[in-house]
């Protein structure tokens, strides 16, 4: 987080993760994050696998890949804007809803 200029005190990661409120602020953190797993390649698309794998922890590969599948297809020119939509998209889905 430091390396983001991201307070240590700062709840980015719980705002994201656990649906509290984030920003589209918090969408800087997330693209870096999607990065580092590589959910996001270098011209900033979704790597459709890449984003299934990194959810299998908390889903069933056949009950996330559709979500991810519709979610990613976002055509904003912001890369932001994008992973905004996306995650709206995937924290709204009711057959995610456990």
């Amino acid at each position: 987080m430091q390396n983001l200029s991201i307070p240590l005190a700062d709840n980015v990661f719980d705002r994201i993760m656990y649906n509290r409120g984030p920003t589209r602020d918090d969408m800087k953190y997330l693209r870096c994050v999607y990065i580092k797993f590589g959910i996001l390649d270098a011209s900033d698309k979704f790597v459709i696998d890449r984003a299934v794998e990194f959810e299998m922890d908390r889903y069933e590969e056949e009950q996330v890949r559709p979500v991810v599948t519709r979610c990613a297809k976002q055509d904003d020119p912001s890369v932001y804007e994008r992973l905004w939509q996306f995650y709206q998209c995937f924290s709204a889905d009711k057959s995610l809803a456990g």
